[in-house]
């Protein structure tokens, strides 16, 4: 983990891609999250670490359009970490 922080200390933003394990291994140093909910069941094994929202501010919500290339509802939230200085 240090070794990624240290490529990246000059930027203002780093975005983490997971699989689980990366989640895993930097979710505790997340800041902000850039979440798109899908309202959908879909089948899979691996899932985003479980998050308590009582933790999080949530500063935007956009509905996402619905068509021909995304069946699904969904939504786009971007949500900041409170008390980031405890």
């Amino acid at each position: 983990i240090e070794d990624v922080f240290e490529l990246c200390k000059n930027e203002e933003e780093i975005f983490i891609f997971g699989g689980e394990q990366i989640y895993n291994l930097f979710f505790p140093y997340v800041e902000k999250m850039y979440i798109t909910k899908i309202h959908h069941e879909f089948e899979g094994d691996t899932f985003f670490p479980e998050v308590n929202y009582e933790e999080w501010n949530e500063v935007f919500a956009q509905k996402g359009i619905k068509n021909d290339k995304n069946p699904y509802n969904y939504y786009f939230h971007v949500y900041e970490r409170k008390n980031l200085l405890s």
